[in-house]
């Protein structure tokens, strides 16, 4: 029966996949409907089997921040069937609540078993049918390729034909991603610099990957520093608009969140919903960011209520769905992840991919939206192998046996 689920999961994962791209694909795999159908299916198959995925998800302590914020999404998905009014609110609902549902998959993620069949899958056939139809189709996008972030961390591991052969595809990766798309650029690159510290870091003291730890987190000081530094000024009206968006012309430190933090923390206060968010339903209202996403919509479009339902900026949606409350269980959830991979494991990788996990945790400030896409659930696979204790009790030596199956 786990061998069934998991071939069965394992397909969803790739059709997901396929849906991931629809946005900039010639020819889209389905559309909303379709991709929600999928994602339901998906959710659905890994509650009514968490049992065999994973039998201990209630009773460990190490679950908690996970438990408890899973808690409070179903709070606040219940909540926005009473506050939905129109057909588009119960619509976004839908959209949101799946999306709010992201860290069940630290159940399906949890066991190398698990990992290795879903993940030896998808580099076989989703490589090849990305080689087939998706590489004209849509292009190197991490919207399709994220799956090789988990490669690209561990490419010396591999035989050495394969690891270089690794390592050009992370270069090609970040080349193509470019100036264009910062974020594929970014990801990119950290994974490989993980990757190319994985190589000395057997023979490196613990302590090193401690303070890299604390240095991964420390980066979200250099995010709003830098990147997000006009946010004060544009709330408060020293900096307008077209100031806000084309101030900066290095495209790599060019600032194109500030408007939609302004508009995400002006809505939340204006309509008193800072605690506990407006529920999954509803979306912050536009009255600046307008200038860097209306261009990307038909002028028919019209918005709901003037309120745009999610941004690219991953907490950013955390916080107006389900307010401070969710913005602070979520980020438990991504601290202790951290925290026992850096601490409580007996291989360096995983203490490595604590630090990455940290790091991702920091450019949520900035980029990865929270759909149920291929790209988090990359990203929720090593956040599940962090959790895992499983994964934490590999000697190094098992863990590069265990990577070495997955091509």
């Amino acid at each position: 029966m786990k061998c069934q689920t998991i071939k069965v999961l394992s397909v969803i994962i790739l059709l997901l996949t396929f849906t991931s791209v629809n946005q900039w694909a010639i020819i889209p795999f389905g559309n909303l409907i379709t991709t929600a159908i999928i994602q339901l299916i998906f959710i659905g198959i890994i509650y009514k089997k968490k049992n065999y995925l994973f039998p201990n998800y209630k009773q460990e302590s190490t679950f908690c921040p996970i438990n408890l914020y899973l808690i409070w999404a179903y709070i606040c998905i219940l909540r926005g069937l009473f506050i939905a009014e129109n057909y588009w609110e119960y619509k976004q609902l839908l959209i949101g609540g799946i999306s709010c549902l992201l860290p069940i998959m630290i159940w399906l993620f949890n066991r190398p078993y698990s990992v290795y069949k879903i993940y030896s899958y998808w580099f076989k056939y989703g490589i090849l049918f990305f080689l087939l139809c998706y590489w004209w189709n849509v292009g190197f996008t991490q919207f399709y390729l994220s799956p090789l972030l988990l490669l690209f961390c561990f490419f010396p591991l591999f035989p050495h034909k394969k690891a270089w052969l690794i390592f050009i595809v992370g270069i090609l990766y970040c080349y193509f991603g470019g100036a264009e798309n910062r974020s594929q650029l970014i990801k990119g690159a950290c994974a490989l610099i993980i990757g190319g510290l994985s190589f000395f870091i057997p023979y490196f003291p613990k302590k090193v990957i401690k303070i890299g730890h604390v240095l991964s987190y420390a980066t979200i000081f250099v995010i709003f520093g830098v990147v997000l530094n006009n946010i004060g000024d544009v709330i408060s009206g020293k900096i307008s608009v077209e100031e806000a968006k084309y101030g900066n012309e290095n495209e790599l430190t060019q600032d194109s969140r500030s408007l939609i933090y302004a508009d995400v923390i002006t809505s939340a206060i204006n309509h008193n919903y800072i605690i506990e968010g407006r529920t999954p339903a509803r979306g912050n209202d536009i009255n600046l960011s307008y200038a860097l996403f209306f261009w990307a919509y038909d002028d028919n479009m019209v918005f709901n209520k003037n309120e745009r339902h999610a941004n690219e900026v991953l907490h950013l949606n955390i916080f107006t769905w389900e307010g401070l409350i969710g913005v602070i269980l979520y980020f438990c959830i991504y601290l202790k992840a951290s925290y026992l991979a850096v601490y409580r494991s007996k291989n360096n990788y995983i203490s490595l991919l604590g630090c990455f996990i940290a790091f991702r945790w920091v450019f949520g400030w900035i980029e990865d939206i929270n759909n149920f896409n291929i790209l988090n659930i990359g990203l929720w696979t090593m956040i599940g192998m962090c959790y895992s204790d499983k994964f934490r009790n590999m000697s190094n030596l098992e863990f590069k046996q265990w990577i070495r199956k997955l091509i």
